[in-house]
């Protein structure tokens, strides 16, 4: 188990509320997918701001979003889990969800996702 995020709060606050203490203090853009060791799943957030929209998809390349992707298609787990915010479902008709959809089944996964009300958990 593994976590990674360039925040110092999250730095300081992860080994004391879980048992692991394997936490990579340094930005998801500035790790290489072979820097991870093979792992069953992976979980992430999908980040609005990495996607601009005009009159085509645009990524940046050295986003986030791609990040995640290149570890994801690089590692291969058995699955993944990614959040995103709702507003992707009804932004530009879900155009920038649909892409990012059809980004993993390109790559080999079967891809399913489910709306759920935050206030519920």
């Amino acid at each position: 188990m593994c976590a990674f995020d360039n925040d110092k709060e999250c730095a300081t606050i992860y080994p004391k509320v879980t048992a692991n203490n394997n936490f990579i203090y340094r930005d998801l853009k500035d790790i290489s997918p072979k820097e991870l060791s093979y792992t069953d799943i992976i979980i992430g957030k999908i980040i609005v701001q990495g996607f601009s929209f005009t009159h085509k998809i645009k990524i940046d390349q050295n986003g986030v979003n791609n990040s995640i992707f290149n570890i994801i298609h690089n590692g291969f787990p058995q699955m993944f889990l990614l959040e995103a915010p709702s507003i992707m479902l009804t932004k530009n008709r879900g155009e920038e969800f649909k892409y990012i959809l059809g980004s993993y089944e390109e790559i080999g996964y079967k891809v399913v996702y489910h709306v759920f009300e935050e206030s519920a958990y």
